[in-house]
């Protein structure tokens, strides 16, 4: 039986026959409902509330198990939600069968934000090809960061199912994965784009009030601005305010985010610290926040209500500009140093010399064995021949030639041409009279060699070719060899010190720009001028990022231009470059969360001093221990190797303190935030970091970052609200 609760068209569903009988579903009947009392007309029916994946999803009725995902919508503007829905659609014989829940796997995304969504608490259903399926959804919430086309990877899912209906039957294990998905997102339009707009996106609604409503001249008041609606709450921009009766500074953020429906919502709440420069009934005008509505496609402008605020006589505290004006700036460095060298304990080739050190002391440690014999050289053959007086003509020749050959780097190649065998010899220095002798002598040896008969002459030939060896080693060219060789090799000798005194000259002129940009900014902060100081040093940084007199001066500047997380990076990065840089010590510690002492961020002490003292301690542990295994002193090996394990541990000490100064895991926060539990804005918030905080960053995944501060917090912050302390890297 049907009731009408309303005015209007009823329709009744049909109904499904069972399966296997023969029949069609009739078609829905409109009922007319008489009107009882005059009323608005009720919708014709009722609209299907399933999610779209339900409705929508890919299934195939030949299939037990149907895998399915959809995005709606599928075009989007940046900072519209888009639903992102996984339906498993598993079969009446399938859901009987299955012994645990299926387990799948979501698609990574990047470049938008997430939020899951609450699913059916129960299992749906859907009629496909006469076959019903419980459909078990997933849901979750993007959020578009920039505009382009957005690719969504395929989801997987592992389902097992056992091979026979007995209790201890085997499970086989399937897998499915569903198609990839692709979302477009526009940035809302230029035309009729408010002058104030700052991209806020969603249907919003905005609010204001104050802690109280009456205070006294220059006594501060907190003013709240929540802006409450649906969209990417977490991202909503601060509204921006100008009180001309006043100084208004900005405050904390918070942020409460509402998954629990279909189309996320929230509030953000912005605060300002008010101080009242004047007294009398004042008002904080109306304040507007231009956004694009997506869903109504046009700009929209959400005002506050204008609040009273009544102000009594008092005693106005100075300016912030005129206190820091009063007060004596901070000094700065005024002479520029350039970029500081690395610390020789990171050298390869100090690691390399001190791996060779023990070597000594090791080979004395080893038996003594018989010392081979001198190597002769190829010149001794022919010296000998000639103090004995005579030779057979093979070993004349052989002699000769070698000489020859170590002495010039004439090969035995141009011996056998004559002509070939004097211009060679020339190229190496020598004379052509005694090339030319050189060659006759060759051929002289060649006949007596080769013409089968014995030498009539030998002590004659042995003297001439002693002779005629040593005017070649006198005239040809120091070091052997010669030739195109070495004529190469001079000149590539010249070329590579050609290049090192070119690349001194370029050096030498950057240092010099470098240094003039230094005094520019020194100037800058001497008349006031600190955010062109800062730029002035923030040039030469981002060019030699190793330069701690300019990072010094950075972080100066800054701390008067209010910018504490540049005073801080700056500081830091000094510091960590000149460890006992004691004027950049002293005013770190003004800065949030900086740990002083032996044990705090930045230690006391060089990297250089630690390695010096090692490698003192290594060289003369493996010194005595060689002295004490020549001389045989067993007395002093104990003390040599104490000295050798105490220069590796110093060396140890060395290598720790330089991965500290390096700061490759150290950052600061640019811009003050609450710590999350997880890497989403929709996990749970617990402390709120401030800007110029260092910590030290222990995690990374996709865009977040876990870090740990120095009083023990730790949890998840955006990346983009941190920057690295990397002494070696550019900022």
């Amino acid at each position: 039986m049907a009731r009408a609760l309303a005015l209007g068209a009823l329709l009744l569903a049909g109904v499904l026959l069972p399966h296997g009988v023969q029949g069609q579903r009739p078609k829905p009947r409109p009922r007319q409902v008489p009107a009882r009392a005059p009323a608005a007309a009720a919708p014709t029916a009722t609209p299907d509330v399933r999610p779209a994946v339900v409705t929508q999803g890919r299934v195939d009725p030949r299939l037990d198990v149907n895998f399915s995902a959809v995005a709606v919508p599928a075009t989007v503007y940046v900072g519209q939600q888009v639903t992102y829905q996984i339906g498993v659609f598993l079969s009446d014989e399938v859901s009987q069968r299955l012994r645990r829940n299926p387990e799948f796997v979501p698609p990574d995304v990047r470049s938008m934000l997430s939020y899951d969504l609450p699913s059916p608490s129960t299992p749906m259903g859907r009629e496909e090809g006469g076959r019903h399926f419980d459909v078990h959804v997933f849901q979750r919430a993007l959020f578009p960061l920039t505009a382009g086309r957005h690719t969504l990877a395929p989801a997987r899912l592992t389902y097992s199912l056992p091979l026979s209906n007995t209790f201890f039957s085997r499970e086989e294990t399937h897998s499915a994965r569903t198609t990839s998905l692709s979302i477009v997102a526009k940035e809302p339009p230029a035309g009729g784009r408010p002058s104030d707009y700052a991209g806020a996106v969603g249907r919003i609604a905005v609010t204001a009030r104050v802690d109280t409503p009456t205070s006294r001249v220059g006594d501060p008041v907190t003013l709240t601005v929540s802006v409450r609606g649906t969209g990417n709450v977490s991202l909503f921009p601060r509204p921006s305010i100008a009180l001309p009766w006043g100084d208004a500074v900005n405050g904390a953020e918070r942020v409460a985010i509402d998954s629990g429906v279909a189309l996320v919502q929230g509030r953000k709440e912005f605060e300002w610290v008010v101080t009242p420069r004047r007294e009398g009934t004042l008002e904080v005008p109306a304040l507007r926040y231009p956004y694009w509505n997506p869903y109504s496609e046009q700009y929209e402008v959400a005002l506050t209500s204008p609040l009273a605020l009544r102000v009594g006589g008092g005693a106005l505290a100075a300016r912030p500009s005129v206190a820091i004006d009063s007060a004596p700036r901070l000094t700065m460095r005024t002479s520029y140093r350039g970029a500081l060298a690395p610390p020789f304990a990171q050298s390869p080739v100090l690691w390399a010399v001190l791996g060779l050190v023990p070597l000594p002391a090791l080979a004395l440690g080893l038996r003594q064995r018989p010392r081979r014999g001198r190597a002769s050289s190829a010149q001794e053959p022919l010296q000998r021949l000639a103090a004995a007086g005579h030779a057979t003509p093979s070993e004349l020749r052989r002699a000769f030639a070698s000489a020859i050959v170590a002495r010039t780097g004439v090969g035995a190649t141009a011996m056998t041409d004559g002509r070939a065998f004097v211009r060679a010899m020339r190229r190496t220095g020598i004379t052509s009279e005694t090339a030319q002798r050189a060659q006759r002598l060759l051929a002289e040896i060649d006949r007596a060699t080769y013409g089968g008969g014995g030498m009539t002459s030998g002590d004659t030939l042995v003297r001439h070719a002693a002779e005629t060896f040593a005017a070649i080693d006198a005239e040809a060219i120091p070091g052997g060899g010669g030739g195109w060789g070495a004529a190469r090799a001079r000149t590539s000798a010249l070329l590579l010190a050609g290049a090192l005194l070119g690349g001194v000259a370029v050096a030498a002129a950057d240092d010099a720009l470098d240094a003039a940009r230094f005094q520019r900014g020194v100037t800058a902060y001497d008349r006031g001028d600190y955010p062109a100081s800062m730029g002035e040093f923030r040039d030469i940084v981002a060019r030699v990022p190793r330069a701690a007199d300019a990072w010094a001066n950075l972080g100066t500047a800054a701390w008067y231009a209010n910018d504490t997380a540049s005073a801080a990076i700056g500081w830091q990065r000094a510091l960590r470059l000149e460890p006992l840089a004691d004027d950049v010590r002293g005013r770190l510690e003004a800065t949030p969360g900086f740990r002083a002492g032996l044990f705090g961020d930045v230690p006391p002490f060089p990297v250089d001093g630690a390695a010096a003292l090692g490698v003192l301690l290594w060289l003369g542990g493996w010194a005595a221990l060689a002295w004490s295994l020549l001389r045989q002193r067993a007395d002093v090996r104990s003390g040599a190797l104490s000295a050798v394990g105490g220069g590796a541990l110093a060396g140890m000490l060395a290598i720790a303190l330089a991965e500290v100064h390096a700061g490759r895991d150290r950052v600061v926060v640019v811009q003050a935030e609450r710590l999350r539990s997880a890497p989403a804005l929709g996990a749970e918030a617990s402390s709120e970091v401030m800007t110029g905080e260092a910590a030290v960053q222990t995690g990374a995944q996709g865009v977040w970052s876990k870090v740990r501060f120095s009083d023990g917090r730790t949890g998840w912050l955006e990346t983009r609200r941190l920057t690295s302390l990397a002494v070696d890297q550019a900022p």
